[in-house]
C-alpha cells in the first residue's frame, strides 16, 4: 500500500468517523429539544384538587398583560359546567407574588411553581395546556387579550368542542393518572 493509498484510506475513515458522530448528535439534541405530549406530572394536581376528566393548566407571569390574565378567570367560570379543573404554574421567581397574581387575575386558583414542569413551559406566556387524567397533553392555546364578545365566544367555543371530545374519549377509555 503506498502512501497515497494510506492518505485516502485515513480521510476516508476520519470522514466516516465525524459524519456517523454529526448524526448521532443531532439525534441526541433532536431527542432533548422534543416537548413531549404524554407523561406531564398530573400526581400532584389530582392530590392537591382531585380527580378530573380534563386539566386546563395555565402557564402564566405577572409580567402577562391584564386582559390576558382575566382569561384565567373566564375559564374558572367553566368550572361550573365542566368537570374540569383550573390550574396555575408561574415562574419559579414568581412564587412569592403568588398573592398579587390572584389580585390580578381577580379569581381563586390553585398556583403551582413552574420548578417541576419546565421542560413543559411554553414559549409563549399565557398558554393554556389541556391535560387528561392520565397526564395527555392534548392540546396547547395562547391566551390573547379577550376584549371583544366575538373573540371571547369563539375561544370559549372551541374549548367546550375540545371538553366535548375528550369527555367521550375518557368515557370510553376511563383510567387512572399517570405516576409521573
Amino acid at each position: 500500500m503506498t502512501h497515497a493509498d494510506m492518505n485516502k484510506a485515513l480521510i476516508f475513515v476520519l470522514s466516516l468517523s465525524l459524519t456517523i458522530n454529526f448524526f448521532l448528535a443531532g439525534i441526541i439534541v433532536k431527542k432533548n429539544r422534543m416537548k413531549p405530549l404524554e407523561n406531564f406530572p398530573i400526581k400532584t394536581f389530582v392530590k392537591k384538587c382531585g380527580d378530573y376528566d380534563l386539566y386546563f393548566i395555565i402557564f402564566f407571569s405577572i409580567t402577562n398583560c391584564i386582559d390576558c390574565l382575566k382569561a384565567i378567570k373566564h375559564l374558572k367560570n367553566l368550572e361550573q359546567v365542566f368537570q374540569i379543573k383550573v390550574l396555575g404554574i408561574i415562574p419559579e421567581s414568581e412564587k412569592n407574588e403568588i398573592g398579587k397574581l390572584k389580585y390580578l387575575i381577580d379569581t381563586e386558583i390553585i398556583i403551582f411553581s413552574s420548578r417541576n414542569y419546565k421542560k413543559y413551559s411554553p414559549v409563549y406566556s399565557p398558554c393554556i395546556y389541556g391535560v387528561t387524567n392520565k397526564g395527555l397533553i392534548l392540546f396547547k392555546i395562547p391566551t390573547y387579550k379577550l376584549d371583544t364578545h366575538m373573540t371571547l365566544q369563539y375561544f370559549f367555543n372551541y374549548l367546550e368542542n375540545a371538553y366535548l371530545h375528550i369527555k367521550e374519549i375518557t368515557d370510553k377509555n376511563k383510567g387512572g393518572y399517570n405516576e409521573s
